[in-house]
């Protein structure tokens, strides 16, 4: 009985902390939903107090806020957020050596690689909502130059974002810049080249930007790759001094972190054994949008997925389980190692047994996530003359099907880009 108790003990010391964020943050989306994003931050205030969670909780009322329309607000959130992720980019040592013995949930949160791009895309975003282009181009840029980071001194299996490239080109297109423009949509593209197939406005994007740099030799290649008429349209465009449409549609859920235990063999030969240990997985959350249609005088232009969020989740994080198996062993060792102490100190096989079993118990991989992201970024963007007009924006279920639209009343400017943003949550 004694020894059962010790067992509890341990058991409870190591889970006390433990915190049930994942069940605040989708109360969180039911309310933001709901447009109740006031009493969804009072949520957070009141259920989000450990400083282990303080990121996703900073990452979430940035996202609220900027759903209720309060961008400054929202921006507050998200460069204390980004300022978090400069100063703490990694785990303290004294944290390290809590992980080997306790649920991860114990440690602070660091965020997946890809939440940490997305805070400067958000800022971005709410930069433009707020009429300053400067400074949404700045943190547009900063989305693919730490991915860059990530690619090419941490050795990641990544890839840029196509979002952040193809809006830092419409950004350096606003400010006169074509050549970082021209660059920018190639880098798009670059990301993925059926990208034209799909987004049609980005062969006109390319070749506008050819007209305007003089480059006439990427003029004859993309009326060749893009075709004659893709290729007039664009040069048609520049002549009347089009402006254009750009709506930047955020669509459905993010997916959601679970914990399993996989089985490993550690050592080989007749010493070797098998471990099991705990590992995180992303299951897809369903949401029923497909996409929008923007229409104007019977023209029409349906958005195009720039940046699949899930898809990226979920790959990142097949890569990050896969490097953590080695130091996943060596927990298991270390668990294993404090429970035959155990053993050897009290001088009860028992206890040792019992101890080995508590620290196995406890073991769950960190399931917390930035739960209220969309599941996809994406574009849709008609090029009209300059004037006033009412917008119709339609939105699709998986089928095709309007579902739900509004319309908008929009004024077109010569040569510069108006923005619609949307979101949806179902």
């Amino acid at each position: 009985m004694k020894v059962s108790f010790l067992c509890l003990g341990l058991l409870v010391s190591l889970t006390g902390c433990a915190t049930n964020y994942e069940n605040t943050a989708l109360k969180a989306w039911d309310q933001m939903k709901r447009g109740q994003t006031d009493d969804a931050v009072k949520t957070y205030e009141k259920e989000v107090t450990s400083d282990k969670d303080k990121l996703l909780k900073l990452m979430d009322e940035g996202i609220l806020f900027r759903t209720a329309g309060r961008f400054e607000e929202s921006n507050s959130k998200f460069l204390e957020a980004s300022r978090i992720i400069d100063q703490n980019g990694y785990l303290s040592l004294g944290e390290q050596s809590v992980t080997v013995l306790t649920n991860e949930k114990q440690t602070t949160y660091q965020g997946e690689d890809f939440e940490k791009v997305l805070i400067h895309l958000y800022l971005g975003l709410n930069f433009l909502s707020l009429n300053n282009p400067d400074d949404a181009l700045v943190e547009t840029r900063r989305v693919n130059e730490i991915l860059f980071k990530m690619i090419s001194e941490a050795k990641r299996p990544y890839e840029l974002n196509a979002f952040a490239s193809y809006l830092g080109g419409v950004l350096f297109e606003q400010d006169g810049d074509y050549n970082n423009a021209l660059v920018s949509y190639r880098d798009a593209l670059k990301v993925d080249p059926k990208l034209n197939s799909y987004f049609p406005a980005i062969r006109q994007d390319l070749i506008r930007m050819a007209k305007q740099m003089g480059m006439d030799q990427e003029l004859e290649e993309f009326k060749t790759k893009f075709g004659k008429s893709d290729y007039d349209q664009a040069l048609q465009t520049l002549k009347d001094r089009a402006g254009s449409i750009l709506l930047l549609f955020e669509n459905g859920k993010s997916p959601q972190k679970y914990s399993s235990r996989e089985s490993h063999q550690r050592g080989q030969g007749p010493s070797a054994t098998e471990v099991v240990f705990p590992i995180a997985y992303y299951k897809k959350r369903p949401f029923n949008i497909g996409g929008a249609i923007l229409e104007v005088n019977g023209r029409g232009a349906k958005t195009a997925v720039l940046n699949n969020i899930e898809t990226t989740a979920i790959k990142q994080l097949k890569d990050r389980m896969g490097r953590a198996v080695a130091k996943a062993l060596l927990t298991a060792g270390v668990k294993a190692g404090v429970a035959t102490g155990v053993a050897m100190a009290t001088k009860s096989k028992e206890l040792g047994l019992l101890t080995g079993l508590a620290l196995v118990l406890i073991s769950e991989a960190d399931t917390r996530s930035w739960l209220l992201l969309p599941a996809e970024l994406q574009a849709a963007k008609l090029f009209l003359p300059a004037g006033k007009y009412d917008v119709k924006i339609s939105y699709l279920n998986e089928y095709g099907a309007v579902v739900d639209s509004e319309t908008v009343a929009v004024n077109v400017t010569a040569k510069k880009t108006t923005f619609i943003q949307r979101r949806k949550f179902d």
